[in-house]
């Protein structure tokens, strides 16, 4: 605002210098509001058991803690985060996959699929992200890869490549340790973001459940969201294997805002989900946004002197 000097006879009184005052209070206000999150975010986190920890804002991928996220470490089932985006980007839910190869005979957490069965990309996919299926994941990764298991893992390193996911390496579509297949937490969540912008992606991993073809029931995993014990929660994955821990990604939403967090390498099932729970909190009560102006408000007024 620009005031013209008021040793001008004409002019004088036309101004009504309380808009200045006002002004400068939402100025202040304003100051306030946007000095508030960043102490509260500066306060440190709930203690954790795990490796690897990252917790960041789901719409902007802004970091808010993170510890050891861009050390490469095995990462288990949450590799299938990859194998479902891929399978997303390339098939449709309604196509026919007819099991064959070395899927059946995939150990681990399995549906118990039989050479020859023809079952829907969807109901696979369903059964690798709720129950973490690794014959699912197998004959998805057979069915993109066009019969070939290596093709189909060479799509998901290209894939990580494009997204940036420079700590990151696969070598199975369901991951179970092998060596030199890996990721990191930072790389896991940005791989998580990338995967719940697809609506189905987003519409699995938040079943707790379900019966797919064949009548198999499926056991989810993921506790927080299995149970209810978190509230908000939307996803993600969860992972385990001796090298890798226990691990998850985690996503919950309140009032508008998404909070991610990644752990990996818990000792314990029981300590990934208290961790998980308690980064989440932490999350959610130190972050968060505010609308300093509004469009719709006077804030001040100011008189025409022409």
């Amino acid at each position: 605002m620009t005031l013209t000097p008021l040793d001008q006879p004409h002019l004088r009184g036309i101004y009504r210098f309380d808009a200045v005052r006002r002004l400068a209070a939402v100025s202040l206000l304003l100051v306030a509001c946007l000095a508030a999150p960043g102490g509260a975010v500066a306060q440190e986190p709930p203690s954790f058991r795990a490796r690897a920890v990252i917790v960041a804002d789901g719409a902007t991928g802004e970091i808010l803690f993170e510890r050891s996220a861009v050390r490469s470490r095995p990462i288990a089932s949450l590799t299938k985060i990859m194998t479902a985006l891929l399978t997303l980007e390339h098939a449709r839910p309604n196509e026919r996959v007819t099991v064959k190869g070395r899927a059946p005979s995939i150990g681990e957490s399995t549906i118990h699929l039989q050479v020859g069965e023809r079952i829907r990309v969807r109901d696979l996919l369903a059964a690798a992200l709720v129950q973490s299926a690794n014959d699912a994941a197998y004959a998805l990764a057979s069915y993109v890869g066009e019969g070939s298991v290596k093709k189909f893992v060479r799509l998901m390193n290209e894939r990580a490549d494009e997204l940036g996911l420079a700590g990151t390496h696969f070598v199975r579509p369901d991951g179970l340790d092998v060596p030199d297949h890996y990721s990191t937490a930072l790389d896991v969540l940005d791989l998580s973001r990338e995967a719940m912008k697809l609506p189905l992606f987003r519409r699995l991993v938040r079943l707790r459940g379900g019966t797919i073809a064949g009548g198999r029931s499926l056991y989810a995993w993921n506790d927080l969201l299995r149970t209810r014990s978190y509230p908000g929660i939307i996803g993600v994955k969860t992972g385990h294997t001796d090298a890798a821990g226990w691990s998850q990604v985690a996503a919950a939403k309140r009032d508008g805002i998404t909070i991610y967090a990644v752990l990996l390498g818990a000792p314990t099932r029981a300590q990934r989900n208290r961790d998980l729970a308690q980064l989440l909190d932490w999350g959610f009560g130190h972050y968060g946004r505010v609308t300093p102006v509004r469009g719709d408000w006077v804030y001040a007024t100011a008189a025409k002197p022409f």
